[in-house]
């Protein structure tokens, strides 16, 4: 899972075994939400099967890894001034 945020399926938190489609994947249902710290770097664990005919037991393992996560840094300085500015 996720060190600096979180995976979330369907707006709910991700949780290690949790599944989803590539059908969610196009409708933005599956999403990525960083913690708002200083780490510009994330990864979570991910495994890739083919569905397969469930008469015969059938998922295929095609993918093992990792699914790495650069985040843009925001600069808030100027929203942070700001807020302390109208704060005065």
């Amino acid at each position: 899972m996720p060190t600096h945020g979180a995976l979330t399926i369907g707006g709910v938190e991700a949780r290690a075994g949790d599944t989803f489609s590539q059908s969610d994947v196009d409708r933005g249902f599956v999403s990525y939400h960083h913690d708002h710290s200083d780490a510009a770097r994330d990864a979570f664990g991910i495994s890739l099967f083919l569905e397969g005919d469930p008469r015969t037991g059938g998922e295929v393992l095609l993918f093992t890894g990792l699914c790495n996560v650069t985040v843009l840094p925001v600069n808030d300085q100027v929203l942070a001034f700001y807020l302390i500015f109208c704060l005065f």
